[in-house]
């Protein structure tokens, strides 16, 4: 009688077996991997887009209730000013007086006033260029610093800022009211007019380009944010402007649309 065959694999059918298996697994960490990657990007990008469309609407919102007081003894100011980052990109900051501050503290001693920054600094915590938000409760004669920061937005490459005077848009406004005194005049923006002074511009431009997530080849894209935003308190006196431009000799004006988008992200960029 034969003795029965062992049953069993020998070592050629085991070695083959693990490398089906090692292809198997193979397959599947690659298409988890991808998917975790393509998570990552797209989380990126919405944080992207977050932030930055957080920042435009919160300017939005505070430019809706700046305020520039002719009284002489306000703190009120409106100071638009321009300055170039890394790579000659603009980084321009913003300082003015808002109706927009909420008290949270129904004790403390403050209103609905309050003195609003916006500008470009780098981020210690990260080193990236970022847009951060001032905002002073207590409004006094300093009015670009003093109060708390926020951050807005992470990964800025540009914030630019442009103001409408009713016949073209400029690059800086100063609604700041100066004295004959040599000091006051080296403070004074050098493009400042008389119909500047004490009032608000009647449209602003805002463009905010930030880092957007790479894409499919690995690239870093940029992404751009646009938007107009009227200023329903201007007080703009556009007979002075009309005045002035007819003794020039015509307005020059480079642009007299301007306001039609009012508010949101005209452009949003991808």
């Amino acid at each position: 009688m034969m003795a029965a065959r062992r049953a069993g694999f020998t070592l050629l059918e085991v070695l083959i077996a693990i490398a089906i298996l090692g292809m198997i697994v193979g397959l599947i960490y690659g298409s988890f991997a991808a998917t975790v990657d393509s998570k990552e990007k797209i989380e990126t990008g919405n944080e992207i887009y977050h932030e930055a469309r957080w920042a435009m609407s919160k300017l939005e919102d505070d430019l809706g209730a700046a305020f520039v007081s002719k009284n002489r003894n306000s703190k009120s100011v409106f100071l638009g000013l321009t300055s170039d980052g890394p790579g000659g990109m603009p980084m321009d900051e913003l300082h003015f007086a808002s109706f927009n501050h909420v008290k949270f503290n129904p004790q403390a001693r403050e209103s609905d006033q309050a003195e609003v920054s916006y500008f470009v600094a780098e981020n210690p915590e990260t080193g990236t260029l970022t847009l951060y938000r001032r905002e002073d409760a207590t409004p006094d004669e300093d009015n670009t610093a003093g109060g708390e920061f926020y951050e807005l937005c992470e990964h800025v490459l540009a914030f630019d800022l442009a103001y409408y005077d009713g016949f073209e848009w400029i690059e800086e406004w100063d609604s700041r009211r100066f004295d004959d005194s040599a000091e006051g005049d080296e403070q004074q923006i050098d493009n400042q007019s008389d119909e500047m002074v004490n009032t608000l511009p009647m449209a602003v431009e805002v463009r905010l380009l930030v880092d957007g997530p790479l894409d499919p080849n690995g690239n870093p894209t940029q992404v751009p944010f646009h938007t107009k935003i009227r200023l329903v308190l201007s007080t703009l006196d556009l007979s002075l402007i009309d005045a002035g431009e007819d003794e020039e000799g015509g307005s020059g004006a480079k642009e007299t649309g301007g306001t039609s988008a009012t508010g949101g992200t005209s452009d949003t960029g991808g």
